[in-house]
């Protein structure tokens, strides 16, 4: 399930480079060929002539979140919309993000300080 104002990149980076993509959706692809899966675009969304950006993604992450609501599809870990909020991460997982952040807020105060 995804969402996207610019289909054509979304579905080159799931289906052709993996940039971008869900690991265990790449790992489905190369253990079980493309051929194997189907895209169905579920909704077209309309936007109004003047929306920015921003009103244009709130407009498509509701529509997401209604989607992923009724069909609980089993490529998405998270539970949110355009989030990563609710995917567990592995205790390695944790670690390798922590190493690589370290160093990087040298001299800067902590956002929640």
């Amino acid at each position: 399930m995804g969402s996207t104002i610019e289909p054509h990149v979304r579905f080159q980076n799931h289906l052709v480079t993996g940039r971008d993509s869900n690991r265990h959706l790449q790992n489905a692809f190369r253990a079980h060929g493309l051929a194997n899966f189907s895209l169905y675009i579920l909704q077209w969304v309309v936007f109004p002539p003047d929306a920015t950006r921003r009103e244009m993604r709130e407009i498509i992450l509701r529509a997401e979140r209604s989607a992923i609501d009724l069909l609980e599809p089993c490529y998405n870990f998270g539970k949110h919309a355009s989030s990563r909020l609710g995917v567990p991460h592995t205790e390695t997982a944790k670690l390798l993000m922590s190493a690589s952040m370290m160093g990087k807020n040298l001299g800067k105060v902590p956002i929640n300080k």
